[in-house]
């Protein structure tokens, strides 16, 4: 692992997370220039058509409406932060490896959205609130996207464990659900794990130990599958974007074990 290159990649893109938060109020950012922050982000190192860009200008109002009732992060900050960060990782990993694949970002967006979703009106509305997301989700993003982001929600109300879920992920038959998991979500939680109890960070970074080598490799697998089908091209780019996402997150994990004497 060339740790230079993720050390100047995560410096590049905590400038720019704090450049963010001077910008908008970190508990209730005003969505119009959070929006326009992030998309004009996208917009500066991926090849967007002006279709691309409605869409995933769609998508981001989409998220930051459905977790307006969300609670705050254990850092304080709204949960939006997390969707945007973990979006943009995957954004900047794909400029850098020259490869395009909008939908993935759009997963990515969305991937919270029903596990997260709050009614505003009372709790025992929740399951009926989380079926209306689902619902709304594949209205205006497709079935594709829906069933990324139903792979991607942990099914507490059925009584899904943690351990469960990163199982049934790591026979995933879908590739973007596992790059958003192991390139954007479980990197930024690394990142921002200081801000939970040290028994929940030990938890979290043995937990990555111990499942993600094999949601990593399954990702191998599909990702193969999907250059053999000529579904993903140049070949040699896509399993370059995989490499990177996959060590930039050892990368995040070694640090945080080295800051927090974790062994």
């Amino acid at each position: 692992m060339d740790e230079s290159l993720y050390r100047g990649f995560d410096d590049r893109a905590h400038l720019f997370f704090e450049a963010i938060m001077k910008r908008v109020d970190h508990r209730k950012p005003d969505r119009k220039v959070l929006s326009a922050i992030f998309c004009t982000e996208i917009e500066r190192c991926l090849p967007l058509s002006r279709r691309d860009s409605g869409r995933l200008e769609k998508a981001f109002n989409f998220t930051y409406r459905a977790h307006l009732h969300t609670p705050l992060r254990e850092s304080g900050e709204a949960y939006i932060f997390h969707l945007v960060r973990s979006s943009l990782v995957i954004a900047w990993a794909q400029s850098l490896c020259r490869v395009y694949d909008l939908n993935t970002l759009i997963d990515d967006l969305l991937h919270d959205c029903v596990e997260e979703s709050k009614s505003e009106y009372h709790s025992s509305l929740h399951g009926f609130s989380k079926l209306l997301t689902r619902s709304r989700v594949s209205l205006h993003f497709g079935w594709d996207t829906a069933k990324d982001v139903y792979t991607l929600t942990k099914h507490k109300e059925h009584g899904e464990t943690s351990e469960a879920y990163c199982a049934r992920l790591a026979i995933s038959e879908e590739w973007r659900p596992l790059v958003v998991k192991i390139g954007g979500d479980r990197t930024d939680n690394m990142w921002t794990i200081g801000s939970v109890t040290p028994a929940q960070r030990e938890g979290k970074i043995k937990e990555t130990e111990i499942w993600f080598p094999q949601m990593i490799s399954r990702l191998e697998i599909l990702i193969d599958q999907e250059i053999l089908h000529k579904r993903l091209t140049p070949a040699y780019n896509w399993r370059q974007f995989l490499t990177f996402i996959t060590e930039y997150l050892w990368y995040a994990v070694a640090d945080k074990k080295r800051e927090f004497n974790l062994t």
